[in-house]
């Protein structure tokens, strides 16, 4: 992974799309984990696992895609090579 200062604001927004994916997942695993635990540890009836997490998932928010125009795309560009000639110096 490169370093957070060298990347891009595209290569960043991906690598915390692939981190929260990560985490995401990990958090089903913990449940699926749970839930396999407590079925071995006694024997009453369980809620389908499935459920629980189709619930989960229709509990995160769904992001809107943000569209930007192209001037408002080219001032960031503007300001990020801005910031990056002001720390050069």
């Amino acid at each position: 992974m490169k370093e957070y200062n060298e990347m891009t604001p595209h290569e960043l927004n991906l690598q915390l799309q692939v981190h929260a994916d990560r985490e995401k997942a990990l958090g089903m695993e913990n449940i699926t984990m749970a839930y396999l635990t407590a079925g071995w540890s006694r024997a009453s009836k369980l809620p389908n696992l499935k459920n629980i997490l189709s619930k989960l998932e229709q509990q995160e928010p769904k992001k809107k895609k943000r569209v930007h125009t192209p001037e408002q795309m080219l001032e960031f560009a503007k300001m990020v090579q801005a910031e990056y000639e002001e720390s050069r110096k």
